[in-house]
């Protein structure tokens, strides 16, 4: 049978599915299932895949249940660019008003919480909701937009003044690299098993390197966008995990805890 393993439907996620979705591992008997980090969290916990990229929050909440793939994630060293809180109204107005956060990303969702308190001091009611940044802000102050929706809202001129990129702002805070997503195994996965599913990954990091350009061009085709901007997207993203990584990752799960936001 088929090893399942799980794939991010966001661009974010194409250096690394690319190999997978192109037939570039060789005649490998894998199965991939393209979600949501959400949908990819759930499936996880429910032992439905052995591998995907989980999200920070998934994995600190139930990091007894996964194995890490070393030397990959999905974080940036500042601005993320697919991460960033709209307003209508300044931040530090949104005492006692009601942010809107996506349905699907539990992680981005938790980060926001956190920097709205730190940054601005002040205590805000969430709720999650999704549509168009328009139709958001028409009945909320400020919304969350993740992943490729944010990317097109983002390069749209004008319609929003206020903006917050999340990767920037942790880093202006920290000092230490954002990590949203960390590729996982089962657990509980046969040795053998679990050392295939870390060499196909690894090989599918390296051959991102090599076949970049078709990479952008993909992503530049499914979001409409011009390559030239995918490319400046990908630029700002880091898929290592290095000590510095797990140092910032480690931030900010004491900060969620503090928040009990790992429940």
């Amino acid at each position: 049978m088929a090893l399942k393993i799980g794939q991010l439907s966001y661009i974010s996620g194409l250096p690394i599915s690319y190999a997978f979705e192109h037939g570039l591992l060789g005649d490998v008997d894998i199965e991939s299932v393209t979600g949501y980090p959400d949908e990819l969290d759930a499936m996880m916990a429910r032992g439905e895949l052995a591998a995907a990229p989980i999200s920070s929050l998934e994995y600190m909440r139930r990091d007894d249940r996964y194995t890490l793939i070393p030397d990959i994630s999905i974080g940036s060293w500042g601005r993320m660019g697919s991460t960033i809180l709209f307003g209508r109204e300044p931040f530090a107005k949104l005492q006692g008003q009601t942010v809107a956060l996506p349905p699907h990303g539990a992680t981005t969702s938790a980060l926001a919480r956190w920097l709205i308190s730190r940054l601005y001091g002040v205590e805000a009611k969430f709720v999650e909701a999704e549509g168009t940044l328009e139709a958001l802000l028409s009945q909320y102050p400020a919304a969350l937009l993740i992943g490729d929706q944010a990317i097109v809202e983002a390069r749209k001129p004008g319609e929003v003044a206020l903006r917050l990129d999340l990767g920037e702002a942790w880093w202006q805070a920290m000092h230490v690299p954002f990590v949203h997503t960390l590729w996982a195994t089962q657990a509980d996965l046969p040795r053998e098993q679990r050392q295939h599913l870390v060499e196909l990954v690894a090989r599918a990091k390296e051959l991102s390197k090599v076949h970049h350009e078709e990479i952008v061009a993909e992503a530049s085709a499914r979001l409409e966008i011009p390559a030239e901007e995918i490319e400046a997207y990908f630029a700002l993203l880091n898929y290592d995990f290095t000590p510095v990584h797990r140092q910032g990752l480690a931030m900010f799960g004491d900060y969620l805890e503090e928040m009990s936001l790992l429940a």
